[in-house]
């Protein structure tokens, strides 16, 4: 039987094994590779180090579900809100340091405060995220949601993507954005059956290339 629930500290071995997972898929694809390369890469950095998962319970811009089947967990879902949240909420978490001297911003490990290679500055800029026609205030953002493939179908996925929204619309979310990776049709539907509609469809020509 699915359930889903809040995350919670304990939680932090299996979540942090199907981080490993879904890292893994993404690093197949150049898309994927891209968004590893920002602040997903920093959240999946957070996830399998030592209080990770914790301190982003502990911060209130963060909403982290995670979702069980037979009482093993099978998925996890982040969400983040307010205007730049994501890398201020990770500053505030102690997993961004300071700006390094090579033009980044360097992650130190929680327990030995070893640091880890520096990220370029623009993958965790503040951003404000740009609210659909009709919407004021405060927008959320769907950071990661991810479930094992053997326990997809259900429902585990639609039932964390509720409960997060949930709980960024009792902070004050007017409206929670997405993004999908192009060709995966698995959360491209997952979305459109939680309610999620596209808005904005962002194109991109690396330089060099022909038409």
């Amino acid at each position: 039987m699915e359930t889903v629930r809040a995350a919670r500290p304990y939680d932090a071995g299996p979540v942090g094994v199907l981080c490993a997972e879904a890292v893994n898929k993404l690093k197949l694809s150049a898309a994927g590779r891209a968004m590893l390369s920002g602040k997903l890469g920093i959240l999946a950095k957070a996830l399998s180090r030592p209080g990770g998962l914790e301190r982003l319970i502990r911060d209130r811009k963060f909403a982290v579900a995670v979702g069980l089947f037979d009482d093993a967990i099978v998925g996890y879902c982040v969400g983040s809100y307010g205007v730049g949240s994501y890398g201020v909420g990770l500053k505030g978490a102690g997993w961004i340091g300071a700006e390094s001297q090579t033009g980044g911003l360097s992650m130190t490990s929680d327990s030995d405060g070893t640091p880890l290679p520096p990220l370029p500055i623009a993958a965790v800029s503040p951003v404000a995220p740009v609210a659909p026609h009709g919407f004021t205030g405060r927008t959320g953002i769907l950071e990661a949601v991810y479930v094992t493939p053997g326990a997809r179908g259900v429902g585990v996925g639609g039932a964390m993507l509720d409960h997060v929204v949930a709980l960024l619309e009792q902070r004050g979310c007017t409206g929670v954005d997405v993004s999908c990776l192009p060709g995966d049709r698995y959360s491209k539907r997952l979305m459109e059956n939680a309610g999620f509609k596209a808005r904005l469809i962002v194109m991109h020509r690396p330089a060099g290339a022909s038409r």
